[in-house]
């Protein structure tokens, strides 16, 4: 029980022989029922089993780890079990027509991204490894730094929780200047995790810490931001970080975690996470409950409603809550009171005294047979809902694809777009996305980077941006390794970078992003300028495969 854990879990080739295995098997399933040309559907198969080798194997870049990750499901996972459940998708999708050549165009696209994304990453993973840097003697400044942070963790998360400073899809109640507004929110989202994942490395390299208190704090961290956030995702991004970190290079840590260890840390997250999605849930039911629709129309008279371009509209929260987790906010708190709300909706009717018993009908044995096959059916979709259905990403090529005003013009008034377009924003329309416009709350749908991309209407455009994406978040993951050099650190900024990608609405919104990382990175540096005394330099700690 009390075994050090040695080895990379990822390493394990049954893991990855399975992983595989599941790939072509859930493919093959799609391909029962898919409409179109079956090569393209198996050669995404294909590209989306080579994609998650290389995420097992990567030793190189948590950008990349995480950036793939949420790309194959977000789309491969997505559109197997879509046709193997035949389920609708739970984001418009605009004039898609399920057509043959329909799919042709989306598949299309779809094996060109992964083809790209692909190359990029066998070229990521030729580079030299990231430089690390230990820390040997600390100043008495970074044991109190650390409980800083944390102080300063639990007073931001309080004040946004109050006010929503960025809180899912909900306008702030406290007016910041603009200046302030950027610092607190990245603060919120990213910051604290980044600060203190950096913090308690170092306590941790120089023996002020355990690393199962480190991976304490971040987990209990994460959920007090999703639930300030009202985010489900947030705990499980921010768990994530220090989780792959360990199953990546945990051999190269400056401490090990014992079995016994693992199995508490995992009892409290999950215990945690729970707590967070009923949290969240009730908040967002509360919340919902006050929304104050807009019935004036937002569209101007003087444009066409099937225009895409952009007309005035009010100013909307940077972020912004999707159909989806609205729905699941609903289900989340509904779900558990569905035996209850059935025996209020059919109830038992006492009979009288002395009356005869009502003959009891006993269901045939397929009835039943086919009512658990439907629960265990619906049990499963709801688990796809949580775990793949989230994720951005086909819907939006679904939409572009089948869109035939794209072009370099588009492509173009995207990139400069603002998010105070909420509703009327150029993909709003292009999906043809029905959310009402409420005073207080913004519903939207996400298309993500390929969409964007491909609005150009260029597969060309495609491959050249989407590797110059890549590229730059293993530039400023590369950059944070040679100012900062921790290990946990790049863990950080990597799911950030990569979920933000991810979840592209608005371009000039991730630039921002882009500069405030960058800045924080500096800041990080002066940090470990302030609070160590001594540093070494060591660049092959972590292995190349």
């Amino acid at each position: 029980m009390n075994q050090i854990v040695q080895a990379h879990p990822l390493d394990n080739r049954y893991l990855q022989a399975s992983a595989l295995l599941l790939i072509a098997m859930a493919t093959l399933a799609a391909a029962a029922s898919y409409p179109a040309s079956l090569t393209p559907l198996l050669l995404n198969g294909v590209l989306a089993g080579l994609l998650v080798r290389s995420v097992l194997t990567n030793r190189t870049s948590f950008f990349s780890f995480f950036l793939l990750t949420f790309l194959i499901l977000g789309c491969w996972a997505k559109l197997v079990l879509h046709f193997i459940f035949a389920t609708q998708f739970i984001e418009p999708i605009g004039a898609f027509d399920n057509t043959p050549q329909a799919w042709d165009s989306a598949m299309l696209a779809l094996n060109t991204a992964f083809a790209t994304l692909l190359a990029c990453q066998a070229f990521a993973a030729r580079l030299q490894p990231p430089a690390t840097i230990s820390i040997d003697r600390p100043r008495a400044l970074l044991k109190p730094s650390m409980w800083l942070a944390v102080l300063l963790t639990v007073v931001l998360l309080a004040v946004n929780f109050r006010f929503a400073v960025l809180k899912v899809g909900t306008e702030p109640t406290l007016k910041l200047h603009s200046y302030v507004y950027v610092l607190v929110s990245f603060m919120i989202a990213w910051g604290n995790l980044i600060l203190l994942a950096t913090l308690g490395y170092w306590l941790v390299q120089t023996r002020q810490m355990k690393l199962e208190t480190l991976f304490y704090i971040l987990i209990v961290e994460g959920a007090v931001t999703a639930v300030s956030m009202g985010s489900r995702a947030q705990m499980i991004l921010h768990v994530a970080a220090p989780l792959v970190v360990y199953l990546v290079h945990g051999r190269d840590l400056a401490a090990a975690l014992r079995l016994v260890q693992w199995v508490r840390i995992l009892l409290v997250t999950g215990v945690l996470f729970v707590a967070s999605l009923l949290l969240v849930s009730a908040d967002r039911l509360h919340s919902f409950a006050q929304a104050r629709p807009i019935t004036t129309p937002v569209i101007s008279s003087e444009e066409p409603a099937s225009d895409i371009s952009l007309t005035a509209a009010r100013p909307v929260s940077s972020l912004l809550i999707t159909s989806a987790e609205s729905a699941q906010a609903i289900a989340g708190v509904l779900v558990p009171a569905m035996p209850l709300l059935s025996m209020i909706a059919n109830p038992v009717t006492i009979a009288p005294v002395g009356a005869e018993p009502d003959p009891v009908t006993v269901a045939p044995v397929a009835e039943t047979t086919e009512l658990k096959r439907a629960r265990w059916k619906g049990m499963l979709l709801e688990l796809s809902k949580l775990v793949v259905d989230r994720w951005v990403g086909l819907e939006g090529v679904l939409a572009v694809v089948s869109h035939e005003q794209t072009g370099w013009p588009l492509f173009q008034r995207s990139l400069t777009e603002r998010p105070e377009a909420g509703t009327q924003a150029i993909y709003q329309r292009m999906s043809n996305a029905q959310y009402q416009t409420f005073e207080n709350f913004t519903f939207m749908t996400i298309p993500g980077p390929l969409a964007i991309l491909l609005y150009s209407g260029n597969l060309a455009v495609l491959v050249v941006g989407l590797a110059l994406l890549f590229f730059a978040g293993i530039l400023v993951e590369r950059f944070a390794s040679l100012l900062v050099g921790n290990i946990f650190t790049r863990a950080a900024i990597g799911v950030a970078l990569a979920y933000l990608l991810v979840q592209t609405n608005f371009p000039r919104v991730q630039m921002f992003f882009l500069i405030e990382i960058l800045g924080f990175i500096a800041g990080l540096y002066l940090a470990r300028i302030i609070v160590t005394s001594q540093t070494t330099e060591n660049v092959a700690l972590i292995p190349t495969l």
